[in-house]
C-alpha cells in the first residue's frame, strides 16, 4: 500500500433646553439621512476510458464519515466538516485520456502521472465546482492485499481511494461561492452525486470522470446525502433560545406592555393599544436575528460576518421611529392629562375588578376558619359571601374573556388607526399608518427571501432605504401636525 499526501491550499457642559416637537422633527429628518448612507458555470465534458488491463474508469462507491471515526459505506450522509472517500477504478488511464486529449500536459505516466496532478483535482458535488476541495489523500490499493482470491488482485491493480475534506472556509470568498451553490439545494438532507474531475479555468471547462457504463446510480454504495444543517447540540440550543424567546415575547406583548404605548389609557381589558413604532422594532429584531442564526446553522457554523449596511439602516429606521412615537405619546399624555376632556378609564377594568374580587373571595374564605361551629348564623352569612364573591370572579372572567372575543381585530386596528380627537373609543384609520405598515411587511417578506435563496442579508439600494426612512419620517410628521 502506497500513500501520497498533497498539500491542503474638565468644563462642565452649558445646559440646553430642546423642544420635543423640534427633538422629534429633527428626529426624524435624522432617520431619512441615515437610510441615504447607506462566475459563469463551467461546461462539463464527462470523459471515460476503458482498458483490458485495468477496466473502465469511474467512480465505484463512496464512504463517509467525521475525522478519526469509522468510514460509513453505505447511506452515506455527510455534513460541512465531514470527510469523503471516493472508491476510484483506473484513474491513471483515465488521466492519460487527458493528457492524450491535450487537457493536461505532463511527462509522467501511470501511478507517477496521478500523483502529479493530484492538486489539480477537483471534487463536484451535485455538479456544482468545488474550486477549493482537492484530494487530502490518495491511497493506490496493493494485489498482495488479496493473495489467494485472483479477483480482488486484478482489480486491485487499478483501484484507489480520494480522500476529500468538505470543509468550508467562511475567510475565502471563492470556497463561500462554490457551497452557496451546494446549500441552496432544497431539502434538509438532498442526496447529490459526487464527481471527481479537472476544471481548466482559461477555457471555462470541467473534464469529469464518467461514472461507468451500466453504474446503477441508486446503489446504496454510491449514494450520498448532504446534509445541510448539523443537527447537534449546539443547534437545538439555539433554537430552543430563539422559540422561548419568541414565546415570551407573544405572551408578554398580548398580557402586557412590552410593545404597547404605555401612555394611553388602558382599555377594559387593562391593557394600552399597541404601539406601532415598537411593533416595527420588534418584527425587524426578530426577523435579523432569526436570519442572522439560520446564516450561522447552515454554513457549517461559519459565517458571523453576515451583518451589513442594509440590516443596520433597518434596525435604525425602525429603532429611530419608535422612539420618535414615544416621544410623541409621552408628550401628548402630558397635555392629555391638563385636558378636562381627555378620555378617562373605562368604566369597568376587568382585570383589576377580577383581582378585587378574589381578595374579597379569598378573605371570606379565611375567615371561615375563625368562626366557631355553633355559630350557624354567622356560618351561613360567611357561605353565602363565599358564594356571591366565586360567582361575581367567575361572571366578571367570562366578561373579559368575551370582551377579548369581540375585540379579535383590536391589534390590527391599534397599528392603523389613531385615537379620535372626542372622548371614547373612537378609531380614524390614517393612511399614513397604513402604508409604513405595508411597506415593512412587502420588505420584510423581500428580506426572508433573499436569505433563503441567496444566503446572505440582502443589500437593499440606498433609494429603497430611503424612501423608507421617508415611510417613516412622514408617520412622525402627522403625529406632530396632529398636536
Amino acid at each position: 500500500m502506497r500513500s501520497y499526501a498533497t498539500p491542503a491550499p474638565g468644563a462642565p457642559y452649558p445646559k440646553v433646553s430642546l423642544h420635543p416637537r423640534g427633538l422629534v422633527i429633527t428626529l426624524g429628518l435624522f432617520i431619512i439621512v441615515a437610510a441615504s448612507v447607506h462566475g459563469q458555470t463551467p461546461v462539463f465534458i464527462e470523459d471515460s476510458v476503458s482498458t483490458d488491463e485495468a477496466g473502465p474508469s469511474g467512480i465505484t462507491s463512496v464512504a463517509c464519515g467525521k475525522e478519526g471515526s469509522t468510514m460509513r459505506e453505505t447511506g452515506c450522509v455527510a455534513e460541512i466538516g465531514d470527510l469523503v472517500t471516493l472508491e476510484v477504478r483506473n484513474l491513471a488511464g483515465w488521466l492519460a485520456k487527458l493528457k492524450t486529449d491535450k487537457v493536461i500536459t505532463s511527462g509522467e505516466t501511470g501511478d507517477s502521472l496521478v500523483v502529479e496532478q493530484l492538486p489539480n483535482l477537483r471534487l463536484f458535488i451535485g455538479e456544482h465546482l468545488m474550486r477549493t476541495l482537492q484530494p487530502m489523500q490518495y491511497t493506490k490499493d496493493d494485489p498482495k492485499w488479496y493473495a489467494g482470491d485472483p479477483v480482488q488482485s486484478k482489480a486491485a491493480l487499478s483501484r484507489s481511494w480520494l480522500e476529500f475534506s468538505l470543509k468550508r472556509e467562511a475567510a475565502n470568498k471563492e470556497s463561500r461561492a462554490d457551497w452557496d451553490q451546494v446549500l441552496r439545494t432544497s431539502g434538509f438532507a438532498p442526496k447529490m452525486p459526487l464527481a471527481v474531475g479537472i476544471y481548466n479555468a482559461n477555457r471555462n471547462t470541467a473534464h469529469v470522470m464518467a461514472l461507468p457504463v451500466g453504474t446503477d446510480t441508486a446503489d446504496p454504495h454510491m449514494e450520498f446525502q448532504f446534509q445541510r444543517i448539523a443537527w447537534d447540540g449546539w443547534t437545538i440550543s439555539g433554537l430552543i433560545l430563539l422559540g422561548a424567546a419568541a414565546i415570551v415575547f407573544f405572551y408578554m406583548s398580548v398580557r402586557s406592555g412590552m410593545v404597547r404605548d404605555t401612555t394611553c389609557p388602558v382599555r377594559e381589558d387593562g391593557l394600552p393599544p399597541f404601539s406601532l413604532g415598537r411593533c416595527q422594532m420588534a418584527f425587524w429584531f426578530f426577523l435579523v436575528i432569526s436570519s442572522f442564526y439560520f446564516l450561522w446553522v447552515i454554513t457549517g457554523r461559519g459565517d458571523t460576518d453576515t451583518i451589513n449596511g442594509t440590516v443596520l439602516s433597518l434596525i435604525g429606521i425602525s429603532a429611530g421611529t419608535a422612539l420618535g412615537s414615544a416621544i410623541l405619546s409621552k408628550n401628548e399624555a402630558a397635555t392629555s392629562a391638563a385636558d378636562a376632556a381627555a378620555p378617562s378609564r373605562p368604566a369597568v377594568v376587568y382585570p383589576d375588578a377580577i383581582k378585587a374580587a378574589q381578595a374579597v373571595l379569598a378573605q371570606a374564605r379565611a375567615d371561615r376558619g375563625k368562626i366557631t361551629s355553633t355559630d350557624t348564623a354567622a356560618m351561613a352569612t360567611n357561605d353565602l359571601q363565599i358564594k356571591t364573591q366565586t360567582s361575581e370572579v367567575a361572571r366578571l372572567t367570562a366578561e373579559l374573556k368575551h370582551w377579548r372575543a369581540l375585540h379579535r381585530s383590536q391589534v390590527l386596528l391599534d397599528l392603523l388607526s389613531e385615537q379620535g380627537s372626542g372622548a371614547g373609543e373612537n378609531r380614524v384609520i390614517t393612511f399614513h399608518r397604513f402604508q409604513i405598515v405595508v411597506w415593512t411587511l412587502i420588505l420584510g417578506t423581500i428580506f426572508v427571501s433573499e436569505v433563503l435563496t441567496k444566503l446572505a442579508m440582502p443589500a437593499f439600494d440606498s433609494t429603497l432605504l430611503v424612501l423608507m426612512g421617508i415611510s417613516s419620517g412622514t408617520y412622525l410628521g402627522f403625529r406632530v401636525s396632529a398636536k
